[in-house]
C-alpha cells in the first residue's frame, strides 16, 4: 500500500458541528454545521490552494463533512466524491448521547473509554481498527489512480489513518488531534510518510 512515488495528501476535518457544541458522542448521526462551522469551511477553502492542486476531492457522505468540502471544490472547480467508508467511527448505542447522560447511566463504560481511548470498542459500534480498515481500503483505491488528494472527513478517521500511516497502529497512543476545519498536509514517498503541516 502507498508504494507509488510522490503522493500528496491534504486531510481536512469538517467545520464545527451542532453536536460539537452540545458535547454529544456521535459518529453516523448526520448533524449540521453551526454558523461558525460554515464560516470555517469558507476560510479553509480560501487557503487550501497554498498546499495542493488536487487530482480528486473526496469526502465522507455525512453532511458536516460534505458541506465543508463543497467550498473547497468550488475553489478548484471540481466535484466532491462522497464515500460512506470515510464516515466517522460509529459509536453504536452512544450515538447522540451527551457526556452527562453517560456519566449518569453508563459510568463504568465511560471510565473504560477514558482509560482505553483509541483501543475502546464502542457499545454496539466500531473500534478504531474497524474504522481504519474501511477508510484505508478506500484511500488506497483512490490513490491507485490519483497522485494528489484532498480528503474531508472526521476526527476519528483522520486520527486512525494518520496513526496507521505514521506509526503502523491506528490505535497508537500517539494522537493526531485535528481541529475543526484544519488542514493536515503530508506526502507519501514510497514507503516513507513526511508530515509537512498540521492544524493550519
Amino acid at each position: 500500500m502507498f508504494r507509488d512515488i510522490g503522493k500528496k495528501l491534504v486531510f481536512v476535518r469538517h467545520g464545527q458541528s451542532v453536536y460539537n457544541v452540545e458535547r454529544r458522542f456521535y459518529g453516523w448521526e448526520d448533524c449540521d454545521l453551526t454558523d461558525l462551522g460554515r464560516k470555517q469551511a469558507l476560510e479553509v477553502a480560501s487557503k487550501i490552494k497554498e498546499y495542493i492542486e488536487p487530482d480528486i476531492i473526496i469526502s465522507s457522505d455525512l453532511k458536516r463533512a460534505y458541506e465543508t468540502a463543497k467550498p473547497i471544490a468550488k475553489v478548484f472547480d471540481m466535484e466532491v466524491h462522497k464515500f460512506k467508508e470515510l464516515r466517522e467511527v460509529y459509536v453504536g448505542s452512544w450515538e447522540g448521547k451527551k457526556v452527562e447522560e453517560l456519566e449518569k447511566n453508563e459510568p463504568e463504560a465511560l471510565d473504560r473509554f477514558v482509560i482505553e481511548q483509541k483501543k475502546f470498542q464502542f457499545p454496539d459500534g466500531e473500534s478504531y481498527y474497524d474504522v481504519y480498515k474501511r477508510a484505508r481500503k478506500k484511500l488506497d483505491e483512490v490513490l491507485e489512480n490519483n497522485n494528489s488528494v484532498i480528503m474531508v472527513a472526521h476526527y476519528g478517521i483522520i486520527d486512525a489513518l494518520l496513526s496507521g500511516i505514521f506509526f503502523d497502529d491506528p490505535a497508537s497512543s500517539n494522537c493526531f488531534v485535528a481541529e475543526n476545519s484544519s488542514i493536515i498536509y503530508f506526502e507519501l514517498l514510497g514507503d516513507q510518510a513526511i508530515l509537512h503541516k498540521f492544524n493550519v
